[in-house]
């Protein structure tokens, strides 16, 4: 009789043990399940933000750019605009593909021509009057050093000091090095 009372006392830790572990085990999953929702709109977020980085860094140098571009009556105005790159806005450039690595390989600005994260100029963002390129740009610019009185091989050399591909181009291989906006550009004053 002993024993059974005996068993019978024993059953009831058993059960509860049972008990903790399927409380245990559903609690681990809800926690899992929102852990999960956590960590969808933690990334959801996360994206949200660098969109919303990317957009502000965009206006901000349109905005300088726009007040550069209201100035361009005149050829030095004009070239004051050609000059003006996002690097001297956001001074690391605009982070378009949001990797947080600014300074790299882009071609979606400038609809398959590539450029270099870091080194975007007015021009790439917005057009302004009869600037709509860098090759614009050389021109203006060719004409505003040789009318300070430089020859035609002293302007080249400013323009090839002053207008740079940015700090990715001499590692990108032949095929985007090609697409790559400075090698369409004719840097040369005649």
């Amino acid at each position: 009789m002993k024993l059974i009372k005996s068993i019978k006392g024993s059953e009831k830790p058993i059960e509860i043990f049972v008990a903790l572990f399927i409380i245990l085990t559903v609690a681990m999953v809800l926690l899992q399940m929102f852990q999960g929702q956590i960590s969808e709109r933690t990334e959801e977020l996360s994206q949200l933000a660098k969109e919303q980085k990317l957009e502000q860094s965009k206006q901000k140098a349109k905005t300088v750019c726009n007040r550069l571009c209201s100035d361009a009556d005149d050829l030095k105005g004009r070239a004051a605009y050609c000059l003006e790159s996002v690097e001297d806005v956001e001074q690391e450039g605009i982070d378009l593909d949001m990797d947080g690595i600014p300074g790299e390989y882009d071609d979606s600005l400038l609809g398959g021509l590539g450029i270099c994260e870091d080194k975007i100029y007015c021009p790439h963002l917005q057009s302004c009057g009869g600037v709509k390129s860098m090759k614009d740009c050389v021109t203006i610019l060719c004409a505003y050093w040789t009318q300070t009185g430089m020859t035609a091989e002293e302007a080249t050399n400013v323009l090839k000091s002053k207008v740079s591909p940015g700090t990715c181009f001499n590692a990108l291989d032949p095929a985007e090095k090609s697409l790559h906006w400075f090698t369409k550009v004719n840097l040369t004053c005649m």
